[in-house]
């Protein structure tokens, strides 16, 4: 990860209502202290994400277990593991023998990270337009066809995880255990800006259009179709992905000053 620019982040915005969670500021969400469950591990990660998202822990700031831990009444050992977790996302860096710190992504590194999903995706669906069974094709259709009801419901929480399950049965279906690890990691590392990208107005029903135009020309075996969609789905320079870009800049700090006032 670069180093954190220097810039101000007093104009950051709020971005919880496009990620569905709510800022828990100061307070503490109530998690059992002797086992959490699996619902409470993931609260966490939510909680955590969401404050990195919105500016309220800043770029470059530490990550202490032991305050995390006092502040949400649990032991060290989930606050580890959710933040081992964070850090597969690129939300959290690791500096070995230092300790845990909120990641000072730039918007190019983003946008790079975007890119380099868009590319390795490319390929996995490719290699499943090729080798989808029977099965993971009726899958990938179903699933599809899911997309619109979650984008009627503005439900972008169950969307993005809607959208990760889709795509891991592509990878799948793509045959080969190294693509589909390497569009795993990619992909991770911009889950939770996807989650803000689906919390823009219209975006859920132009992603839920695309997902049901890319899993039946999967199941044609329409390889240039796939090609085309894939493209236009997944080209975060395009002018169709400017607001989205906008949204990233006031959220990592990097806005025309113009922009702030």
């Amino acid at each position: 990860m670069l180093p954190s620019s220097g810039k101000p982040k007093s104009s950051r915005k709020t971005l919880l209502s496009r990620v569905g969670s709510a800022s828990l500021g100061t307070g503490s969400p109530s998690f059992k202290a002797a086992s959490p469950s699996t619902d409470s591990k993931e609260e966490l990660i939510r909680t955590i994400e969401a404050e990195i998202l919105d500016g309220s822990l800043k770029p470059g700031a530490r990550l202490d277990e032991r305050a995390l831990a006092v502040r949400f009444g649990i032991s060290r050992t989930p606050v580890r593991e959710a933040l081992n977790r964070l850090a597969t996302t690129g939300l959290v860096e690791i500096r070995r023998n230092i300790g845990m710190f909120v990641a000072a992504l730039t918007l190019t590194e983003v946008l790079e990270l975007y890119e380099a999903v868009a590319e390795i995706e490319m390929v996995a669906t490719r290699l499943a337009v090729r080798r989808a069974t029977i099965a993971q094709r009726q899958r990938i259709l179903a699933l599809a066809a899911e997309f619109q009801e979650l984008a009627d419901a503005n439900d972008s929480e169950a969307f993005a995880a809607k959208n990760v399950m889709f795509h891991e049965i592509i990878y799948e279906a793509s045959h080969n255990h190294y693509i589909a690890q390497l569009a795993r990691q990619a992909r991770r590392r911009v889950w939770a800006f996807r989650k803000v990208h689906f919390g823009m107005p219209g975006r859920m029903h132009t992603s839920a259009r695309e997902h049901v135009a890319l899993s039946a020309a999967l199941d044609a075996g329409n390889e240039e179709e796939i090609l085309r969609i894939l493209y236009a789905h997944g080209n975060v320079r395009s002018e169709a992905f400017h607001d989205f870009r906008m949204i990233l800049s006031f959220t990592l700090g990097d806005a025309p000053r113009s922009s702030r006032d």
